[in-house]
């Protein structure tokens, strides 16, 4: 005879995550950052929409913005393709860590002063490898003593610090698990994770 409804426990509540822009700086920025000229641009400036990015899953459109001769335009795709960014290489290995499944061109985000933001990292934190991404080009290649370092510092706030605290809020116990075994193997084995076997590498569409 089935369980009555009342005698189920309750599920656990779960907190709703949050997606956050992320950036990487090695070492630690000396000084504080100016990003007044880049706010001033996006509030101010003309916005032109220079086309739509028809296969994307939602209404994509490519767009510049001029204010006072200033203009935007990185060529991401370009970007994304580099072998020689660390920055972008950083990028990577987050991705790495926190099993990113769609890592897009457009999720890549650089500004005047050197700095790469990321940004939609909606489908991050499952328990399977799932990492899909347009950052493959270090695939197998021995990670960047700075990245160790950070994976070390990173390894040691997930034992007990404030970040897996922080987690605890977040995810399930399952997943900051599986991040934790991530780290704990890109440490072990020192290098660039491969694509999965199982799973498209790529997202789509790529940007």
């Amino acid at each position: 005879m089935p369980d009555e409804p009342g005698d189920r426990p309750a599920p656990r509540p779960r907190s709703k995550r949050r997606s956050r822009a992320v950036t990487f700086t090695y070492p630690p920025a000396t000084g504080p950052c100016d990003d007044q000229p880049a706010l001033d641009l996006l509030s101010e400036g003309n916005l032109k929409v220079e086309g739509r990015l028809v296969a994307a899953s939602n209404a994509t459109l490519y767009c510049t913005v001029r204010r006072h001769g200033q203009t935007t335009g990185t060529d991401l795709v370009a970007l994304a393709r580099s072998r020689e960014q660390p920055k972008l290489r950083d990028m990577a290995v987050f991705d790495a860590v926190v099993n990113n499944a769609d890592r897009k061109i457009g999720h890549l985000l650089p500004v005047a002063d050197g700095r790469l933001y990321g940004c939609d990292h909606g489908v991050c934190f499952g328990e399977e490898y799932k990492l899909r991404t347009v950052l493959w080009q270090w695939r197998g290649q021995k990670l960047p003593g700075r990245a160790l370092s950070a994976l070390g510092r990173l390894e040691r706030d997930l034992e007990g610090g404030s970040l897996a605290a922080e987690l605890d809020g977040l995810l399930s116990a399952a997943e900051v698990a599986a991040t934790r075994a991530r780290v704990e193997l890109l440490i072990r084995h020192r290098v660039h994770p491969y694509p999965p076997e199982n799973w498209p590498a790529v997202p789509w569409p790529p940007v």
